[in-house]
């Protein structure tokens, strides 16, 4: 059975997925203590983080621009309150890009430092967000994740 955000992910088209370049496209719906943002699918993995020989990180340009989009987008929405402290409950409804299998890990940490940096949650750290679900659904083109942020009580 598809439920109502698994089908609002199933139901956009090629154009407004790949919108903004995967970044934020939806922008954010605020109901009480409940915020839900659409992001686009992260880089991951070599496409997130480089390394150079002599052991120093960094992140990519397709990171980088991830960020940036997501941050600007988080800041259009002028959501007042920002950055919520916590406690938080949040949700993540991944819709990959294709069927390959992927760690939610990977997905989680890129989705998240961005919005950390965006200034949606002051951390991403366990003293900000209590609980954490996943769900995997069809893949989408260009691939979604629909997260889901409540302030506990």
């Amino acid at each position: 059975m598809v439920n109502k955000d698994e089908s609002i992910l199933h139901k956009r088209s090629t154009a407004e997925i790949n919108a903004n370049e995967n970044a934020l496209s939806i922008g954010v719906t605020k109901v009480n203590t409940t915020l839900s943002l659409e992001l686009g699918w992260p880089p991951t993995g070599n496409h997130a983080t480089k390394h150079t020989r002599s052991g120093v990180h960094y992140k990519t340009r397709e990171a980088s621009l991830y960020r940036s989009f997501v941050r600007n987008a988080v800041h259009e929405q002028m959501i007042p309150g920002l950055p919520l402290t916590g406690p938080l409950a949040v949700s993540w409804l991944l819709a990959p890009p294709d069927r390959r299998a992927r760690d939610v890990d990977n997905v989680r940490k890129e989705c998240a430092d961005a919005l950390t940096l965006a200034g949606l949650w002051a951390d991403d750290s366990c003293k900000v967000i209590r609980q954490e679900s996943f769900r995997w659904t069809e893949p989408v083109p260009g691939g979604r994740v629909l997260v889901t942020v409540e302030v506990m009580q």
